[in-house]
């Protein structure tokens, strides 16, 4: 999975990107923290970056369909779903604007 940390407005300046492959958790370690975990270091880093100045950076994911409510409830806005051709299974584009709520 490629996570990518923009500003809100998406100003090419303030864009980095990280390849995480994929964010899976056992089904044994469900519900014990460390998807919200993985997730928080990526909102922490995205902060990190972001200058006092500006709107804070955004975290742009893909999710797997069952992961859906798992994203909704770490507060990114999800959106409709794309066929990805070269996996086989729809991935839902999620955006988490550093805003809570």
């Amino acid at each position: 999975m490629r996570v990518l940390l923009t500003s809100r407005e998406g100003e090419a300046d303030r864009c980095f990107s990280a390849d995480v492959n994929v964010i899976a958790v056992s089904e044994q370690a469900r519900g014990k923290g460390v998807g919200a975990a993985m997730i928080d270091a990526i909102k922490e880093h995205a902060a990190r970056l972001s200058s006092p100045d500006d709107a804070p950076m955004a975290v742009h994911l893909d999710a797997v369909e069952d992961a859906v409510p798992f994203y909704k409830k770490q507060d990114f806005e999800i959106h409709d779903a794309l066929h990805d051709p070269n996996w086989g299974f729809r991935l839902f584009p999620a955006l988490w604007s550093g805003v809570h709520g």
